[in-house]
Parts: C-alpha cells; sequence; structure tokens
C-alpha cells in the first residue's frame, strides 16, 4: 500500500522594527520524527497582488521569505499537492509560530501524474470560459479529464434537504457555480481541478471550502453533509420573529402600566424606578444561584430595561444584604440605547451602557434608577454584546464577568460576539415562567467557553460541545449545527 508520510509545516513570524511594513516570514517543513526536509522548493504568493516568491529549505529545513505584515498568502510547498493560506497580521515585535500537519511525500503520486503544459493551459481555458452562477453539466469524454466529481448528499435528522442551493465559488477565478439538490437530497457536482472552491449555502458562508490538484488521476468522491437546510433556517428566523413581536407587546404594556403609575403617583420617571427597585422580591434567583457558586470579584452586567425591574430589585436587594462581602463588586448597567429609535440602532454603536463601582448600596439604587430612566427598551431584541464589550473595557480587577439577562428577549448585537475573549456567566430571568432559552445566550456561553444559570439549574461544560452533539435544558433540548443552537423538537 502507498504510504503518506505526516509533514509539520512549522511557520515563524519574526518582526524587526527596520522593516516598517515587512517582516520575516520562516516557514520550517520537518517530519513526525523532528528530521528536516532539506533543499524543498517552497512558492509563496501573495493572495492581492498575485506576486510570487520562490525559495528553498536549506538542510535545516526552513525557507525565508519578506512579506508584508498584514498580507494574505497562499503556501506552497513543492513536495504537497495543496495551498495553504495564512493571514499574516504582525502587531508586535514577539515571534509568533503557526502549526499546519498534513500529508506529503516526494515522490507524490498527485504529482507524478500532473497535467502536461497543454493540458494546463485547456483547463485555464476551462475556468475562464465559465458562466457564472451556471451549473457545470456532465462534462464529456474529452474534458472529464479537467474536473472532480462529487455525489453530495444532504440530510438531517435522516430526512433528506430538498432543493437545497449549493454555490460552489473559485477563489481565483471568482466564479460561482450553482447546483440543487433533487427529491432525496442529492447532487451530482462537478467541480474544475487546480482551484480552490468554497461551498456557500444561502444562510452559510464558507461551510467547507476543497482543492482538487489538476493531475490525470480520476477525482471522484462521496460527501454526507449534516446541514439543517435553508428553509428550516427560515422558519426558525420567523419563530425568533413572533417571539420577539410578542415580547414588544408584553413590554409596551408594562411601559403602559408603568406611566399610568407615575401619573398617578405624581413622581418622576427616575422616583418611580427608585420606589420600584425598593419593593421587597421573595424571590431567590440570585441568592441560590451565589450560593452554588463561590465567584470572586464579580463584574455584573445587568439588563435593566423595563421588563427586568422586578430582578433588578432582587439583585439591589442581595447587594444590600452582602455588600461587606461583595463591596468590591463592579456593575455596568445598560437600557438597550437610552430610547433611540429601533431603526437607528446598530450593532456596538447602540448606547445607553453605564458604568459604576458603587461605594454604597444608595449609590448603586440610585444610578441603576437613573440607567433606567434614560430609556425603557424599544424592541425585544437587547444590546448584550456592546454591554459586555463596554464593561470588558472599563472594570479593572476583577475574576468574573456576571451578565443578567431576560431570557424571553433576544440578543441584538450577536454580529459583534467575537469581541469578547473572556468566559461569561449567564443568569437568566424569568426562564421559570416559560421553560424556554432564547438559543442566542447558549451561543453567547458556547462562543466565550461561559456557562448559563437559572434558580434550578446550571449548564457548565457547554464550550465543550461539537457541532451536532445536543443539550437539554428545562425539558427543550437544543443542537448546535454550524455555529448556531437550534431547538431541536421545532424541527
Amino acid at each position: 500500500m502507498f504510504m503518506k508520510p505526516l509533514i509539520i509545516l512549522l511557520i515563524a513570524l519574526q518582526t524587526q522594527q527596520s522593516m516598517g511594513q515587512s517582516t520575516n516570514l520562516q516557514i520550517q517543513l520537518d517530519d513526525v520524527w523532528g528530521d528536516a526536509y532539506k533543499y524543498v522548493k517552497v512558492s509563496l504568493k501573495n493572495t492581492e497582488t498575485s506576486q510570487i516568491q520562490t525559495t528553498s529549505t536549506a538542510n535545516t529545513g526552513i525557507a525565508r521569505f519578506m512579506v508584508s505584515k498584514d498580507g494574505q498568502y497562499e503556501i506552497k510547498p513543492e513536495n504537497y499537492y495543496k495551498c495553504f493560506t495564512e493571514y499574516i497580521n504582525i502587531k508586535s515585535t514577539t515571534t509568533q509560530f503557526l502549526n499546519y500537519t498534513y500529508q506529503a511525500t516526494k515522490d507524490n503520486i498527485e504529482l507524478k501524474y500532473k497535467l502536461a503544459l497543454p493540458q494546463l493551459k485547456e483547463l485555464e481555458n476551462i475556468k475562464l470560459n465559465l458562466i457564472d452562477s451556471a451549473k457545470i453539466t456532465k462534462p464529456n469524454t474529452i474534458n472529464e479529464l479537467y474536473y472532480a466529481r462529487i455525489n453530495i448528499s444532504i440530510s438531517y435528522a435522516s430526512k433528506p434537504i430538498v432543493k437545497e442551493k449549493l454555490f460552489f465559488n473559485l477563489k481565483r477565478f471568482k466564479k460561482t457555480i450553482t447546483y440543487e439538490t433533487d427529491s432525496l437530497g442529492k447532487s451530482i457536482v462537478y467541480l474544475p481541478l487546480g482551484d480552490t472552491i468554497t461551498l456557500d449555502f444561502k444562510y452559510d458562508k464558507a461551510y467547507s471550502s476543497y482543492y482538487y490538484y489538476p493531475s490525470k488521476l480520476e477525482h471522484i468522491t462521496d460527501l454526507d453533509i449534516i446541514y439543517i437546510g435553508s428553509v428550516a433556517l427560515e422558519k426558525i428566523a420567523r419563530e425568533k420573529e413572533e417571539r420577539m413581536k410578542g415580547e414588544k407587546e408584553r413590554i409596551e404594556k408594562l411601559k403602559i402600566a408603568f406611566e399610568e403609575m407615575l401619573k398617578k403617583e405624581r413622581i418622576s420617571k427616575l422616583e418611580g424606578y427608585k420606589s420600584e427597585y425598593k419593593k421587597i422580591n421573595n424571590s431567590k434567583l440570585f441568592s441560590s444561584i451565589f450560593k452554588r457558586h463561590d465567584w470572586k470579584r464579580k463584574l455584573i452586567v445587568c439588563d435593566v430595561t423595563g421588563s427586568m425591574s422586578p430582578y433588578v430589585s432582587e439583585l439591589l436587594l442581595w447587594l444590600k444584604l452582602n455588600y461587606e462581602k461583595e463591596k468590591n463588586a463592579q456593575f455596568v448597567f445598560f437600557n438597550d440605547g437610552d430610547n433611540m429609535p429601533d431603526e437607528n440602532k446598530k450593532p456596538g454603536q447602540t448606547g445607553g451602557v453605564y458604568f459604576i463601582k458603587p461605594k454604597t448600596y444608595d449609590e448603586l439604587l440610585n444610578f441603576a434608577a437613573m440607567v433606567s430612566s434614560k430609556g425603557y427598551g424599544g424592541d425585544a431584541p437587547e444590546n448584550n454584546i456592546e454591554a459586555l464589550t463596554k464593561a470588558i473595557k472599563r472594570a479593572k480587577d476583577y475574576d468574573e464577568i456576571i451578565m443578567v439577562a431576560d431570557s424571553r428577549a433576544a440578543i441584538n448585537d450577536l454580529a459583534i460576539i467575537d469581541n469578547i475573549n473572556k468566559p461569561v456567566r449567564t443568569i437568566l430571568c424569568g426562564i421559570e415562567d416559560q421553560s424556554f432559552i432564547e438559543p442566542d445566550y447558549l451561543l453567547l456561553a458556547w462562543k466565550t467557553k461561559g456557562s448559563i444559570h437559572s434558580i434550578e439549574a446550571d449548564i457548565e461544560n457547554i464550550a465543550k460541545l461539537m457541532d451536532g452533539q445536543s443539550i437539554s435544558y428545562f425539558g427543550n433540548k437544543y443542537t448546535l449545527q454550524n455555529g448556531r443552537f437550534i431547538l431541536t423538537k421545532n424541527l
């Protein structure tokens, strides 16, 4: 049997002050036994300028290049038939190492049967003449040499995903090849050799990537894809929209009731919230959670929009009873935009986020009431990620980030979730009333390696979930699918 040894490609990016916008790129090729691959030709292509540099590894297995600090490059060792793309972004003078492991050999069979120069030119012509966004029909006998055939089958929960559009994008030629699955969720796809090709779905870009080396060998692949499908994703989006519509109506009723109370009592909005937050709440949400988890030096990020009043009241009472122990706690309160019109809200720029490190309980009470009085919430989705981002930038000397959130309100700014690089412990308010979590909070916990907490139960190890795995909470099952959590029972 033909065996391919493993090769390790080690990249060291070394900055030097005298180079300005350039840096040394050091590529080392070793096998798994640590032996260097000597005198191997390595090509480096700038994907933006198409400029190609070529050199060979020394007897140490190292090849060196001079590159732009903010460039994107294709790395192509001669003894392998694939390219690796690396985005180089050096922000410090510290050497950085990136490791790749791949299969390679100097007598690689793909290289041995590489297309001849006239055939490579014909392959280039074929790709140049492709009709953008069209389907490639089965090539004739003469041209089938230039294509890979992929027998694709798409399913979810053992059911075929029918009439699903597949968009294959040629990176170098900037063209798209389009297919659609049949009634069995299947499609026979033909892709030209010698170009990096990404697969897009309607709602998931760059789902996977393919490269087929331009050789005379037969390229036939059976590919089974587990994917929920665009129709199901549209159904999920509609359901979320309906939930947020219902939540907005609920918030509006609370707002009207609150304003009527202000008129009746002849007090200001600020005084009204102070009165609300002084009310005794018999719930044991915070005392139960903080008893189970001895979190030190807390940074608490709390939603103080109108629907959260009972929980803000309980949080403040808990602090009053535990002030000596929690006197180092820091707080960020957010009201989803200081009454900004919904249509003007943008991820990361909504506002209504306020920080305090209180010296007394009364100072915190007055501050929370002030933040609440500046807004009411507007639409149901909130600017949770913006609040977390600003909290992390402003606060100092804390151990745990604790978000207090309305379990019924979605997160409005998930587009900037990658700004959060620390675990977030999310306390969900109101989940006992509906036994449902907005999946956005599961995603927040998963992405930040954080956790979910309610009065009765915790989700501690959500970060370990792999694609396709599920968790259960309050009787509902949620499945992680391609970077999103899906309420499985609704499918």
